[in-house]
């Protein structure tokens, strides 16, 4: 009796046990806090908190990405809980059980209409196979960074409305019904909104097609509209991108991503790194510092090409014996795409980067296993499965507790295969909110012995100057850290304009809070705050400048008049009225390089670079012996994409100065942004031997070339 009701009511037997088994591994994430970006991007955030049902729709809340229905779910959790972690993490954790019961309901559709194994009968192989899918898709421990992570709820909503896609279009390919089709196009939408990487939907489908014994043209005809909305999203997730700096021209010259085929030899690694994280899932971290092979006939690429080529190869022959084995290998490859750094990601490769993949890898090793049952037979089937899932499902247990805390993440960044720079800088930070200076600036130190290029000790150093009252001290670690590291931080400007305006020099705040606003922020809410005190500042400084103004009305004929008030404008950020008083002084009093070259400066300012160019180059016309306008006109022609012109200029001004730090530096990084590795080598190692200031940031680009 108690067999014939289990057979009876197998699927909701298996559908209480996976829910089950994934409340088992990631139960103890309801007690976990808000971690990492959760406490810039979400946390305390005033958009998400004033927010209404259709605001995510217009713009992107975060500032960074263009995700509706994420921050909708943001949204209505901070209704229902506030900021209490515990509702959002329970709203993680319901759908990652509805995760997986989707990939279980999908599993066994796939089995039915694709293989034909009977997934629907009371004895079929495709309800096996769906439940040992479903179970190792829950405990795979590379789940535990979506599930502990509220900032990755994107991964489980666009996961969920696409295997929900993939559902719906094989019961339309199978009953031919539209409405079937208008379902999983409304769930790719949805996918699409949530995440960018389910973009690789409609290659999904036409590989349900390629597997599918009879298919019609309507089937064909029906990817079409998904083809086409992933096109148009491409181009929405690009503009966002674009728009927010979240992927700039720096970040693309730091990772040294130069060109496709640097980009093809990282992809053609990447696929090997995530099948041996998921195989071996050891040395699991926050934020992996892994250096791939950059170049396409490298040792590791050419492995990594031939690998792949074996795969598929052996996939494609035994494609009839084995045709899983070849479709879980496509849906694999295909779903790295996105994430493969054909398209420039940031980290490189992250836990949650393979979720979509990882259900290949789960479905591909449930295959295996039930082949291994069907000779030895299912008692020892289960004796091969069970311990497999106990492994995996104590490794997720276990990883998700570095997701505790906003500490113990920090301090996951630290270990071997992270990030390490950057955690240390992030553990750094922490300890400094918390007051406990000495091992935050500890933490500091180690990041820049770690990394030069991402020091942020001279700042925090700077903020401690400055919280003990020793402006002039947190002004010259200011000045030496700009020398050095040329992009500034956000916080950074807001220092600087902090302690000028309690000097009350107006003037000086304003431009320094100019260059916070005018910098890559973190979040919105950083970008509104410097935009207020910006404002309160000029509101103050407004008097003095209208009653310089007025002076010049009274005395128009007056050039130093005209110059001091052109210059305390520029200074002060108010470029429009600047430009127009110096061109003002080139009228009335003739030609001169120095108002050349402020106008040079503020026509860069302003975006506009060939005017910026030919005011330089009057400039110089006119004092061609200056090293330093040389120097900026080179950093005009790199804004203006024109760098073998801005090579003349560094390299004319290192003739001129040869004493330049900074000249010799924005030359040799110059080359090694090209790849002229042997013209970088040679000026880097000068720094090396010249500058001993530059010394460690000489050898971290000496050790990537």
């Amino acid at each position: 009796m108690t067999i014939n009701i289990f057979k009876e009511y197998r699927s909701a037997w298996h559908v209480l046990l996976l829910v089950l088994l994934a409340l088992l591994v990631f139960s103890n994430t309801l007690f976990f806090g808000f971690v990492w970006d959760d406490n810039i991007f979400l946390v305390g955030q005033a958009v998400y908190e004033s927010a209404t049902l259709q605001s995510p729709w217009l713009s992107p809340l975060n500032s960074v990405e263009y995700l509706p229905l994420r921050d909708l779910s943001y949204i209505i959790d901070y209704r229902v809980w506030g900021w209490n972690p515990f509702g959002f993490h329970l709203t993680n954790l319901l759908l990652y059980c509805l995760n997986v019961l989707a990939v279980y309901w999908l599993t066994r559709i796939m089995d039915t209409f694709l293989f034909n194994t009977g997934g629907t009968g009371k004895d079929g192989v495709g309800a096996r196979i769906a439940l040992a899918s479903a179970a190792l898709f829950a405990v795979l421990p590379l789940h535990s960074e979506v599930v502990s992570f509220i900032h990755a709820r994107n991964v489980l909503l666009s996961g969920l409305f696409f295997f929900l896609s993939c559902i719906y279009y094989l019961k339309f390919i199978d009953s031919q019904r539209w409405l079937h089709l208008l379902a999983a196009f409304a769930l790719f939408a949805c996918a699409l909104l949530s995440k960018a990487t389910t973009i690789m939907l409609p290659l999904i489908l036409v590989m349900f097609l390629y597997f599918r014994p009879t298919r019609t043209t309507r089937a064909y005809l029906g990817v079409l509209p998904f083809a086409v909305l992933a096109v148009i999203f491409f181009f929405i997730f690009k503009y966002h991108a674009t728009e927010s700096q979240f992927i700039n021209e720096q970040l693309i010259l730091t990772v040294g991503d130069y060109d496709y085929v640097s980009r093809l030899a990282v992809a053609l690694q990447i696929p090997f790194f995530y099948l041996s994280r998921l195989l071996i899932p050891l040395g699991l971290s926050t934020e992996y510092q892994i250096e791939f092979s950059r170049d396409l006939f490298s040792a590791a690429a050419i492995f990594a090409m031939l690998g792949l080529g074996l795969l598929l190869s052996l996939a494609y022959l035994y494609r009839r014996r084995l045709p899983r084995a070849l479709f879980a290998l496509l849906w694999f490859l295909i779903c790295l795409i996105p994430v493969s750094n054909i398209f420039l990601t940031n980290p490189v490769v992250a836990d949650r980067y393979v979720y979509l993949s990882s259900y290949a890898y789960a479905y591909g090793f449930a295959v295996m296993l039930m082949g291994i049952g069907r000779k030895t037979g299912q008692a020892r089937l289960l004796i091969i499965l069970l311990p497999i899932l106990g492994i995996y499902a104590w490794l997720a247990f276990e990883r998700n507790d570095v997701w505790r805390t906003h500490e113990s993440v920090m301090q996951d960044m630290t270990k071997p295969y992270s990030n390490r720079a950057k955690g240390h800088n992030a553990l750094g930070q922490h300890y400094f909110e918390a007051g406990q200076y000495t091992q935050a600036l500890e933490n500091f130190a180690k990041a820049k012995e770690i990394s030069p290029l991402d020091s942020r000790l001279e700042y925090h150093q700077a903020k401690l100057a400055y919280l003990q009252n020793r402006p002039d001290e947190a002004l010259k670690l200011l000045d030496a850290a700009s020398r050095i590291y040329e992009d500034q931080p956000y916080d950074a400007w807001i220092l600087r304009g902090q302690i000028y305006e309690s000097r009350a020099d107006l003037v000086q705040a304003a431009r320094f809070y100019r260059r916070a606003v005018a910098s890559v922020h973190p979040t919105r809410a950083s970008e509104e705050q410097a935009r207020a005190i910006l404002q309160r500042v000029m509101t103050r400084l407004e008097p003095s400048l209208a009653a310089a103004r007025r002076g010049i009305v009274e005395h128009p004929d007056d050039l130093n008049r005209i110059a001091r008030l052109a210059q305390t404008l520029q200074t002060a950020g108010l470029n429009a009225e600047a430009i127009k008083l110096y061109e003002d002084l080139i009228k009335l009093g003739g030609p001169r390089w120095e108002v050349y070259a402020n106008l040079g400066k503020l026509y860069k300012q302003e975006g506009l670079f060939e005017q910026s160019i030919d005011n330089y180059r009057k400039s110089i016309e006119l004092n061609g012996a200056s090293a330093k306008i040389h120097n900026e006109l080179g950093i005009v022609y790199i804004d203006a994409g024109r760098f073998e012109e801005a090579l003349a200029q560094f390299q004319a001004t290192v003739e001129i100065d040869p004493k330049s730090a900074q000249a010799l530096l924005n030359l040799a990084k110059l080359h090694y942004h090209l790849g002229n590795k042997q013209a970088a080598y040679d000026a880097f190692n000068r720094i090396l031997r010249e500058f001993p200031a530059y010394e460690s940031l000489a050898r971290d680009y000496l050790n990537k070339l």
